[in-house]
């Protein structure tokens, strides 16, 4: 069964207290096939935004990138990419798209290039649960600008039903 791995909240920075004013949260699930999945959050209850809940399932070595560039489309809309993107995908409006399907390698290669381009006004806050797939990923955020604050996980408590006991695994 798949479980989400990882997550990303997506949102403006606070400069005076830290933190982050959240618009969008990206889940990484895993399981048979990764699949990201980008969610608007209205928790100001304003209801301006729409509910749509867009999936990729990413490339098998791109995982990371390809959520960067899912929030460059879809979040930041950034208008050169999101019309490059249009012109690349074969099914740009599709809910759920198949990178290693729907886009040739050269033309997302492209994009990921734009984005990396691309000056950034918003601030991410990347989880990587144990066991995520994204933590051996992570270096390739040094090519980006925006503002970051990654979790790993220090501490780990879980019941092992094989010993019927519970395992720790680093500190509070």
């Amino acid at each position: 069964m798949a479980t989400i791995t990882s997550e990303i909240l997506i949102g403006h920075s606070n400069d005076l207290s830290g933190g982050i004013i959240p618009t969008h949260i990206l889940l990484l699930s895993e399981g048979s096939k990764p699949v990201w999945i980008l969610k608007d959050l209205d928790i100001l209850e304003d209801h301006t935004h729409g509910s749509n809940t867009i999936r990729w399932i990413p490339t098998t070595d791109n995982v990371l990138e390809d959520a960067l560039l899912m929030i460059s489309i879809y979040v930041l809309r950034d208008k050169d990419l999101v019309e490059n993107a249009s012109k690349y995908f074969r099914s740009f409006s599709d809910n759920i798209i198949e990178l290693s399907r729907d886009i040739s390698i050269e033309n997302l290669k492209e994009l990921y290039r734009m984005c990396r381009r691309l000056q950034y006004d918003y601030k991410l806050i990347l989880s990587c649960f144990t066991g995520s797939s994204l933590e051996k990923k992570l270096n390739i955020i040094k090519l980006y600008s925006m503002d970051i604050e990654v979790c790993k996980a220090s501490y780990n408590r879980s019941y092992n039903p094989f010993g019927d006991k519970v395992v720790i695994n680093g500190n509070l």
